[in-house]
């Protein structure tokens, strides 16, 4: 997979942003993958994402590109006090940690549990599930698969 990636870096210069993510995208096949991923940035913005990662959130590729993680998943904390990134929970997401671990070190973490807060009405409603991350160029890979 990084060798296909690699073919495509050398036409990335001159290339939109959009034009480039969907290219790394396409160079890792990430549509025939039968997990959700993401390929995010450090601050966990979507900049790609294959069929299977938008059928959970209800929405296109084309409405989950650029946004936030926690803004798209629908996180508690971002819905109680603030943007993706910019809450005081934000400092201890377990998916933040991962993503920017994966970005600092270039250390792939795989089948890691967490646990998404998506609401705030006191009932236990935290959906577990693993994440796995790699580190391609300056983004990173996130799959995601249910926690049976």
């Amino acid at each position: 997979m990084i060798d296909a990636a690699k073919s495509y870096k050398s036409g990335f210069n001159g290339n939109t942003r959009e034009t480039t993510f969907s290219r790394i995208a396409e160079a890792f096949g990430i549509d025939g993958i039968t997990h959700p991923v993401l390929l995010l940035d450090g601050n966990v913005r979507v900049l790609a994402a294959n069929s299977k990662a938008c059928e959970p959130l209800s929405r296109k590729q084309s409405e989950i590109k650029g946004g936030l993680l926690g803004e798209l998943i629908g996180c508690a904390h971002v819905r109680k006090s603030g943007a993706c990134g910019e809450t005081f929970d934000c400092s201890s997401c377990a998916i933040r940690l991962i993503v920017a671990y994966t970005m600092v070190t270039d250390e792939e973490c795989r089948d890691v549990p967490v646990y998404s807060d998506t609401d705030l009405t006191g009932r236990d409603n935290k959906f577990p599930f693993l994440i796995s991350t790699k580190k391609v160029f300056d983004y990173v890979f996130l799959t995601v698969q249910s926690k049976a």
